[in-house]
């Protein structure tokens, strides 16, 4: 949740400073012209409501991803500790050999070794492009 005690807290707390900064002129007699308002008067007033308005727009989007947070309950993947996310193109099929993790320890071996059998088949993939490369360039091919 930190991710929205954070911004929650340092949008009310600048909403706060904004209408500080709005009703400045008065409360702390900056306005010394004697006039209702001067140019210090707009000056403060002004900047400070621009200051609220959109301190109060961020509040209200953080509280609303908060409540949509807490509406809307997530799967937790036990590789990376966030949300689970769709796989992108098209999944492997699981082999009707392979059981069904019943554990964590085992939940983890499973992803650990298809993850170890994606990096062979890359690394295969890679050497093999490497080695038709380097047969194109030791041939020699002779000059008239």
């Amino acid at each position: 949740m930190k991710r929205y005690f954070w911004p929650i807290t340092g949008s009310a707390f600048s909403f706060l400073l904004s209408v500080l900064l709005m009703l400045s002129p008065w409360t702390y007699a900056l306005n010394v012209s004697g006039h209702p308002w001067s140019n210090a008067t707009e000056t403060f007033f002004w900047s400070g409501l621009g200051m609220a308005v959109l301190t109060l727009l961020a509040l209200t989007f953080w509280i609303m991803a908060l409540r949509h947070r807490w509406a809307v309950p997530e799967q937790v993947s036990p590789v990376d500790g966030g949300p689970r996310q769709e796989p992108r193109g098209n999944p492997k099929p699981a082999s009707p050999t392979q059981l069904a993790p019943t554990s964590d320890e085992d939940l983890w071996e499973q992803e650990l070794r298809q993850l170890a059998q994606e990096v062979l088949h890359d690394i295969s993939s890679h050497q093999d492009v490497k080695s038709a490369s380097l047969a194109n360039t030791n041939t020699f091919e002779g000059r008239d």
